[in-house]
C-alpha cells in the first residue's frame, strides 16, 4: 500500500532528476560558454573607463578655458554659456558614472562589488559615454568658431526623439497590446449575452 501512496512522488522525482541532469549537461557538440566577468574583474574594468573617460572629459574643457582666457583674451557671453553647458553635461554624465561603479566593500577591506559594469554595450552607460564624448569633441570645436556650440543641440533632440517613438506616441496613441484586451472581453460579453438569449 505504501509502494503505491509514494510511487507518483518517486516518479516526479525520479523524472524531475533526469529532466534536469539532461538539461544542465552540455552537449559535446555545443561550443563551451561565454565565460560571465567576476567582481573583481568588473572592478578593474570601471576603474580603467573612468580614468578614460575623465580624461575625455577634463582634457577639451582646461584646452579651451585656458584658451579663452590665455590666447583669445575674452569672448562673447554665448561662447561661455556654450563651454558651461558642454562641461555641465560632461561633468553630469562623468559623475553618473561614477555614481553606477561604485563599489562595495567589506569592513575588513573585501570586495563585495564591483558596481555596475561600465563597458556594457546596451543600457545607459552607452549613452552617457556618448554624451561624454560629443560634447568634447564640440568643445574642441568651438575653438574654431562659436557656431560649432549649435552642433550640441543634436543631443536633446536624439533625447526628444527616443522618448517621443517609445513612450510618448505609445501612450498617446494607446499600442495595439492594450487594445486586443478590451476587444476580447467584448467578444467574451457577446458569447455571454448569446448563450444567455439561448
Amino acid at each position: 500500500v505504501l509502494f503505491v501512496l509514494f510511487l507518483p512522488n518517486l516518479w516526479s522525482t525520479l523524472s524531475a532528476a533526469i529532466l534536469a541532469e539532461h538539461l544542465l549537461t552540455r552537449p559535446s557538440d555545443m561550443p563551451p560558454k561565454q565565460r560571465t566577468k567576476g567582481q573583481k574583474e568588473v572592478y578593474l574594468a570601471n576603474q580603467e573607463t573612468l580614468k578614460f573617460y575623465g580624461a575625455i572629459a577634463a582634457i577639451p574643457n582646461v584646452v579651451v578655458l585656458l584658451l579663452y582666457i590665455v590666447y583669445f583674451g575674452s569672448f562673447s557671453w554665448s561662447r561661455w554659456l556654450g563651454w558651461f553647458v558642454c562641461g555641465g553635461s560632461q561633468a553630469a554624465g562623468f559623475a553618473a558614472m561614477y555614481i553606477s561603479a561604485r563599489a562595495q566593500f567589506s569592513p575588513t577591506g573585501q570586495l563585495l562589488d564591483g558596481g555596475l559594469d561600465l563597458s556594457m554595450t546596451e543600457g545607459m552607460t552607452e549613452y552617457i559615454k556618448d554624451l561624454i564624448i560629443f560634447s568634447g569633441i564640440v568643445t574642441m570645436l568651438s575653438i574654431f568658431s562659436g557656431y560649432f556650440l549649435l552642433l550640441w543641440f543634436v543631443i536633446p533632440s536624439y533625447a526628444f526623439y527616443h522618448i517621443w517613438i517609445n513612450f510618448l506616441w505609445p501612450w498617446i496613441h494607446g499600442s495595439d497590446e492594450e487594445m486586443e484586451p478590451v476587444d476580447n472581453q467584448g467578444k467574451k460579453k457577446r458569447r455571454v449575452t448569446k448563450v444567455i438569449r439561448r
